[in-house]
């Protein structure tokens, strides 16, 4: 019989990606998030397996973290903080379903300092998107930061071959995904409402988008 102690991670639902881009995207988030002593909130849509939640909430511990997800990804990241433990500044997990007409009254707050969104876009439809960013806009308080991590294509190309390669393989999968365009999101936040602060490249051929809310 092995003796020894089984990992802590041992049966969690776990995305190789995020343990991947933690620390870059971590290392943005550093960047641009104030650290002052001033209370800021900080809403993640689409925790998934929680690796980025747990991670960023310990980072950074002066926010107050919401996490948010479709109920069917409640378990996995409620399984992650009963085994490694919840940071005392994390709260969730809230229910966020696109296209539901209460979504705002399934979260504590209605507005928010941060928000941030990985890998999501791509795996919806395009309405559903849409949705999405009205929804995280209007969330948004004012002066507030948007950060939207993930693939994206500008003036309508791929930043790379295996860019095209993944589209492919999710318009295979179902033909309402697929890599958003840089422009048509910027489009749709509105000018009126945002402006875009930075494009940043990121490891993997992905990005991370910064948008601020006007005044």
């Amino acid at each position: 019989m092995n003796s020894e102690s089984p990992s802590p991670e041992i049966n969690l639902a776990h995305s190789p990606a995020c343990e991947r881009n933690k620390e870059p995207i971590l290392d943005i988030l550093k960047r641009f998030i104030q650290s002052d002593s001033h209370p800021s909130t900080f809403l993640e849509i689409g925790h998934g397996t929680g690796q980025h939640a747990c991670h960023f909430s310990k980072s950074l511990s002066h926010l107050n973290y919401i996490a948010a997800d479709q109920k069917q990804y409640h378990s996995a990241f409620q399984s992650r903080i009963d085994h490694l433990g919840k940071p005392e500044n994390l709260d969730g997990p809230y229910r966020f379903q696109v296209k539901e007409q209460e979504v705002r009254h399934n979260l504590p707050l209605q507005e928010y300092d941060y928000i941030f969104t990985a890998n999501t876009l791509h795996i919806m439809s395009w309405s559903e998107a849409q949705c999405l960013l009205k929804e995280m806009r209007n969330l948004l308080k004012k002066d507030g930061l948007l950060f939207i991590y993930g693939p994206f294509k500008f003036e309508g190309e791929f930043t790379s071959a295996s860019n095209a390669s993944f589209d492919n393989n999710l318009k295979n999968e179902n033909p309402e995904m697929g890599i958003r365009d840089f422009e048509s999101i910027q489009e749709l936040l509105g000018k009126k409402y945002i402006e875009k602060v930075e494009k940043i490249d990121m490891p993997a051929n992905n990005h991370i988008l910064i948008f601020k809310r006007n005044k």
